[in-house]
C-alpha cells in the first residue's frame, strides 16, 4: 500500500482548504443550494462509478474500467475527496495497464472513502438528498 493511498480513520474525508473554496464559490455564486447540490450529485455519481469500475473490471473491459476510475477521481476531486481521487487514480491506472488484480485490490477501499465521503458531504453541506 502507498503512502499516498493508506486511509486515515481519524483524518477528514474532505479537504479543509478544498471545501473552504467551495464554501468561497457558493457565496459567489449566491446559491444558497450550492454546496447541497453538489453533494447530492456527488452521492449519486460516485456509487455508480464505482459499479461501473466493478462490472467493467470482472468483464476485464479497460478501456471502461478506465473511464469509471477517470471520472470518479474527477467527482472526487471537485468535492475535495483527495483520498479517495488519489485511489480512483491508482486504479485508473492499473486498468489503463490492463491490471484487473490490482484494480479489485483497491474495491475495498474504495468503497470504504466513498462512503466517508459521502456521509461528510451531507454533514458539511446540510444535504439530506441521497438520491
Amino acid at each position: 500500500m502507498s503512502k499516498a493511498s493508506g486511509t486515515n480513520e481519524a483524518a477528514s474525508p474532505l479537504d479543509p482548504d478544498r471545501w473552504e473554496k467551495l464554501v468561497a464559490l457558493q457565496e459567489a455564486v449566491g446559491r444558497d443550494d450550492f454546496l447541497q447540490e453538489l453533494a447530492s450529485l456527488f452521492l449519486r455519481d460516485a456509487p455508480q462509478r464505482l459499479c461501473d469500475l466493478r462490472e467493467a473490471t470482472e468483464k476485464g473491459d479497460a478501456a471502461t474500467a478506465e473511464r469509471s476510475a477517470h471520472s470518479l477521481k474527477g467527482s472526487s476531486s471537485n468535492v475535495g475527496a483527495t483520498r479517495l481521487a488519489t485511489l480512483a487514480a491508482e486504479a485508473e491506472k492499473s486498468a489503463h495497464q490492463g491490471d484487473f488484480d490490482a484494480v479489485r485490490e483497491l474495491f475495498e477501499r474504495l468503497e470504504s472513502e466513498v462512503d466517508r465521503a459521502g456521509r461528510a458531504l451531507v454533514e458539511k453541506s446540510g444535504s439530506r438528498r441521497i438520491s
